[in-house]
């Protein structure tokens, strides 16, 4: 293990195909957090003694890609308020996602 194996290994994130498409590469952000994980276990491998020279501070991170995110307006999410909606627990778990930003598959675990 040394500087140029996780150099190559950084590029091969940066390079590789993506597993949901042959077509596209890995999305840069997704390159970043795995990159991450790998310079954390450097890091600990140093710490536990398994890696005599700490490599996780003599290899750059990867650059993380600028994210835009949409939100509701107060509009959007008054619309829903006055909607009417067969099943209530479903309204609630709606109206509690948007004003919370919970995923729905969270909201699912706690019903």
């Amino acid at each position: 293990m040394n500087e140029s194996f996780c150099n190559d290994f950084k590029e091969h994130l940066l390079t590789t195909k993506s597993n949901k498409s042959n077509k596209t590469t890995l999305s840069q952000n997704s390159a970043v957090s795995y990159f991450n994980k790998f310079k954390a276990t450097l890091k600990q491998a140093f710490k536990d003694g398994y890696l005599q020279t700490d490599l996780n501070t003599k290899i750059e991170p990867v650059k993380p890609a600028e994210t835009h995110r949409n939100f509701l307006n107060i509009q959007e999410l008054n619309s829903p308020i006055k909607t009417d909606c067969n099943n209530p627990l479903l309204k609630r778990a709606a109206l509690f996602s948007a004003l919370t930003g919970l995923r729905f598959s969270d909201i699912k675990k706690m019903i």
